[in-house]
Order: C-alpha cells, then sequence, then structure tokens
C-alpha cells in the first residue's frame, strides 16, 4: 500500500513540475493534427466535386444568336446601289482582246484655217469693186471690177495663194490664160492675163507659194492697164474681196 501511494506521488510530482510544458506540447500537437485534417479535407472535397459530373459550360455562338442581339438603333440605313463595272474580256473569256470598261472620248481636233499668201510681190492698182461701177480705161465704160490687179512686170512668177489642186488650165478671149486652183472651205482661186505655158497641169497637187505660171499680156478686157496679175477669189461659188483671205502686205 506505501508502495502504491510512492508511486502515484511520483507521477504527481511529474507532473506539477512538468505539467506546464506537457499541456503545451499536447495542444501544438492537436493544432497541427486540426490544420492537417482541414486542409486535405478541403482538397478532397473540391476534387470530389470534380469528379461528381461538375462541368463547365461551354458557351457557342448559337447560345448567342446575331439575330436575337440587342438593337441599338431600330432606323434603317440605306446603301447606295453599287453597279458593278464590266470587267475587260480577254482571250481566256472569249473575247478576242481586252477592252476597256470605261471609254474616253478622244477631243476632236480643230481644223487649222488655210494658210494665204500674195501670189505675186507687186502692189495693187485697182480694188474689188463688188456691186459698185469703176471707170473701164480699156473698154471706156463703167463696169464692176470682180477681182484685183496686182502690179508685175511680164514674167513675174505667179504663186498658188494657198494649198490646193489644179482644177483647170484654158484660154479665154477677154480674160486671157487662166489657171483655177481649189482650195479647202469651198475656196477657189483664178489667175488671169497670164503667159501661155503654166509650169502646172490639171490634177495636181500645189502648196502655198508654189510657182504655177508667168505673167503675160493676154487679157484682151484690161490690155490698156500696166503690165498686172489680175486675180479673182470664190467662196462656195460666189465671187469675194481677194483680200479678205490674203495678207494685206
Amino acid at each position: 500500500m506505501n508502495k502504491k501511494a510512492g508511486g502515484v506521488a511520483r507521477i504527481l510530482n511529474f507532473f506539477e513540475e512538468r505539467g506546464f510544458y506537457i499541456i503545451l506540447f499536447l495542444c501544438i500537437g492537436a493544432i497541427g493534427i486540426s490544420g492537417y485534417v482541414l486542409f486535405f479535407e478541403g482538397q478532397e472535397g473540391n476534387q470530389a466535386e470534380v469528379n461528381s459530373g461538375a462541368q463547365i459550360e461551354e458557351i457557342t455562338p448559337d447560345d448567342y444568336p446575331i439575330n436575337n442581339a440587342p438593337v441599338i438603333n431600330e432606323t434603317p440605313v440605306e446603301v447606295p446601289d453599287e453597279t458593278p463595272i464590266d470587267e475587260p474580256k480577254t482571250a481566256q473569256d472569249g473575247g478576242e482582246k481586252a477592252e476597256p470598261s470605261v471609254k474616253v472620248n478622244n477631243p476632236v481636233p480643230t481644223p487649222k484655217s488655210p494658210f494665204y499668201v500674195r501670189p505675186v510681190p507687186g502692189e495693187i492698182i485697182k480694188q474689188y469693186s463688188g456691186d459698185k461701177l469703176i471707170k473701164d480705161v480699156t473698154m471706156g465704160d463703167w463696169r464692176t471690177h470682180s477681182g484685183v490687179d496686182f502690179l508685175t512686170l511680164d514674167g513675174e512668177r505667179v504663186s498658188a495663194v494657198a494649198d490646193g489642186t489644179v482644177e483647170d488650165i484654158f484660154f479665154d478671149a477677154m480674160l486671157g490664160y487662166c489657171i483655177r486652183v481649189s482650195h479647202s472651205d469651198g475656196v477657189e482661186s483664178l489667175y488671169c492675163n497670164l503667159m501661155k505655158n503654166a509650169t502646172v497641169k490639171k490634177g495636181d497637187a500645189v502648196k502655198a507659194g508654189d510657182i504655177i505660171g508667168g505673167v503675160g499680156s493676154s487679157m484682151l478686157s484690161e490690155s490698156a492697164d500696166k503690165p498686172h496679175l489680175h486675180l479673182e477669189m470664190m467662196k462656195d461659188g460666189q465671187r469675194i474681196d481677194p483680200m479678205t483671205l490674203l495678207p494685206k502686205k
């Protein structure tokens, strides 16, 4: 009995002397065990939820169709019609060659005005009178003068007044030897009181300034005048004043 009492006393003394440390150790161990249990139970719970079949819902475009999207502005917007431009045809399409779909009209060049020169270098001694009557020294009466007379010497070279074609070479009893040349714009020129021999022939093309003959004394109706070239000009078949086309000097 005394032995048992002594053993109990020793145990009580042991716990009395080291009881504080033992209790502290037990508390720390309990806390560690509790944390361990809580941590692993939480991981197992989450894994269990995943394994139990819970899935993340996948959103597809079909869940939110465009037609059901909220309308911000219900006012319709008019889109202008676009007219398609025809593509150029190529050899592969069955066309002979590529043709532009847009055609550009090339500007029509403005025709140049005819270039006129004087037929001889002499001064004018008798003007075109039109409907006005003037005194004719040779014929001794009053009559119209249908051309222009240029003072020259016998044998003076005569030039074409503009580009054209020799239409006729002839002799007239009153006008003498003559050459008729047609030009553009319906204009014709008639050279009178020439020498017999012309330097051109009918049908020849001439340029302004080309020599076509020489001044003579073959014009009977003006034989009393000084040596000269008698020039007449027509526009669309009507006589006109040659000086409306020829240079003044």
